[in-house]
């Protein structure tokens, strides 16, 4: 960042809660609550809300196997998967 000069437009907030695994094979996180703020005036009460409703993120992360009891409860509920990326949907929404 320091060589290309480069610099952070926006903040990214949001709530997680994380899980994993005795083994620390599987993580899964929910995030929520995600909002941007411009980065160059950080103000109070200046959050643009990036999620609506009851929408969560959930990642699902793991090392060598996926255990048969999360795909399956992944297989019964509704799921969109898609490439995400917070900063870059905050980012856009600022209008930087």
């Amino acid at each position: 960042m320091m060589k290309n000069h480069l610099e952070a437009k926006c903040y990214i907030k949001y709530k997680r809660e994380a899980y994993k695994d005795e083994l620390d094979n599987i993580r899964l996180t929910f995030d929520h609550s995600l909002s941007a703020e411009r980065f160059s005036v950080p103000m109070e009460g200046m959050d643009m809300n990036l999620m609506h409703g009851n929408n969560l993120i959930l990642e699902v992360k793991y090392e060598n196997y996926m255990p048969s009891t999360v795909k399956e409860i992944l297989k019964r509920i509704t799921l969109n998967q898609i490439a995400y990326s917070k900063y870059f949907l905050g980012f856009n929404s600022l209008e930087l």
